[in-house]
């Protein structure tokens, strides 16, 4: 049994002369009909890539339009690979932007819900002393009524005498 060479690298510069050559000859490449015609039709066309190829890369070594064909195949399986790797490569970016951003939000809002707790914690305190501040003032007015009149009646105003003034004054020093 006999054993086939491997063919030759083909070089950029052939390369592009097959991505040429498939443009020109695109319409009877691409035809969708599926008649011995048109089967002949677009052999014909790669026979004539391959002998412009052959003619322009000025190389000893002759390429056949099945070579030709075949190449012409890998280089769009190549392009399509690496396509798809860049579009995987940025949708795994984004996840990832995405996920930084879903993050960094977790963190935003725990550290928001923090700050509410320790505000809220604030103004409670805030009230105590308030209410206490409150009930200290009902027990000097009380105490003042009480001193000014002799007793408490809470339907009637009371005018303070000048004493009982100097001894709130001295309580609040």
């Amino acid at each position: 049994m006999e054993r086939k060479e491997r063919s030759h690298f083909f070089s950029v510069a052939e390369q592009e002369l097959i991505l040429g050559g498939y443009e020109e000859e695109k319409q009877v490449l691409l035809r969708k009909s599926n008649t011995a015609r048109s089967a002949k039709l677009r052999v014909e066309a790669w026979q004539r890539i391959a002998e412009k190829l052959n003619t322009a890369s000025g190389s000893s070594y002759e390429r056949t339009w099945l070579q030709v064909k075949t190449k012409h195949k890998n280089i769009l399986q190549t392009a399509n690979k690496k396509k798809t790797e860049v579009r995987n490569t940025e949708e795994t970016a984004v996840m990832v932007v995405t996920e930084d951003i879903k993050a960094l939000y977790r963190r935003y809002l725990k550290k928001e819900m923090e700050n509410r707790d320790h505000e809220m914690a604030y103004r409670a305190l805030k009230m105590r002393k308030l209410e206490k501040e409150i009930q200290l003032l009902d027990r000097q007015l009380v105490c003042v009524t009480i001193y000014c009149t002799g007793y408490y009646d809470v339907t009637r105003p009371v005018r303070c005498h000048p004493q009982a003034i100097k001894a709130l004054e001295s309580s609040f020093k």
